[in-house]
């Protein structure tokens, strides 16, 4: 039986924050974190990034790791969560985006293919 591991990417961000007081300008990030669990062959992705050039840092950061990514998990409806799928699915093909079904419910509301042809399995 093999072991699992773990290990995280954070990326920091500009954020939509308003109202900072003057001299606070330098609050206005968010970070964004990713969790790619693995064993021996494979591997599991939760969450994605939001820009492209960050998904494009998280999709080397996977190849490089030399793991069969299975699948990648949406924690929840946030951008900053799914809006990096494609690019992955591109590269890992045999991957599945997994959700919740409360989650797969939003894709159908949505104005915008938040997935860009992404199918989640709830």
């Amino acid at each position: 039986m093999s072991n699992l591991n773990w290990k995280i990417l954070t990326k920091k961000r500009a954020s939509a924050t308003h109202g900072l007081p003057p001299g606070k300008e330098d609050l206005a990030w968010v970070s964004n974190t990713v969790t790619l669990i693995y064993g021996e062959r494979d591997a599991v992705l939760v969450d994605t990034f939001l820009s492209e050039q960050h998904s494009k840092e998280l999709l080397d950061w996977v190849v490089e790791s030399g793991k069969n990514l299975t699948a990648i998990y949406v924690t929840h409806a946030h951008g900053d969560h799914f809006f990096g799928l494609k690019l992955l699915l591109d590269r890992f093909p045999n991957a599945r985006a997994l959700a919740t079904a409360g989650l797969h419910a939003l894709r159908g509301q949505s104005k915008t293919s938040w997935a860009t042809g992404a199918c989640l399995t709830s």
